[in-house]
């Protein structure tokens, strides 16, 4: 029995200490690349960065390729912006964007992005969805859990088989 509750204090040590680090970071960032609809062979990929510690928005970036009007259009923000969702419209030289992104508040690693361009007489739409992918804590988690049980029950059947020896 002793040494059942020691495997049992050790596994657990070793899972605290491997789940702690794994979830220790606040600042989230995210990349993404999504194709533009609407026009032709363009691609939007960009990026931006969450602090889950105050839940605010503060950098990110945008960048169009391909043929279209947008094609080789790109920029950086720094909007901050508190909550789970993050709107930026600019209208600048003859081009209107419009961004959203929505973040699910169980999971901050799934979140939806969408929005529109128009200029020059053309107009693009985009979307992209991260979908449900969950967090490295519950993963470690539910791996610790399921070698823990395994420990247990490999003891259970050595004693039963050294009970029904003796």
């Amino acid at each position: 029995m002793r040494s059942s509750l020691k495997l049992a204090r050790n596994v657990t040590l070793l899972l605290v200490a491997f789940v702690l680090p794994a979830s220790a970071g606040s600042i989230l960032s995210y990349n993404f690349k999504t194709i533009v609809s609407g026009v032709q062979s363009t691609t939007l990929t960009g990026s931006f960065i969450y602090d889950s510690s105050n839940g605010q928005f503060s950098t990110g970036s945008l960048s169009f390729a391909g043929n279209s009007a947008f094609g080789g259009l790109h920029g950086n923000y720094n909007a901050p912006e508190s909550g789970l969702n993050f709107v930026l419209t600019v209208s600048t030289s003859g081009i209107s964007l419009q961004y959203y992104i929505s973040l699910n508040p169980f999971n901050l690693n799934c979140y939806s992005l969408w929005g529109d361009v128009s200029g020059s007489g053309s107009k693009g739409s985009f979307d992209y969805a991260l979908p449900e992918g969950g967090s490295p804590t519950a993963y470690l988690i539910s791996a610790g859990i399921v070698i823990f049980s395994g420990i247990l029950l490999t003891g259970f059947r050595r004693r039963a088989a050294w009970h029904l020896e003796s």
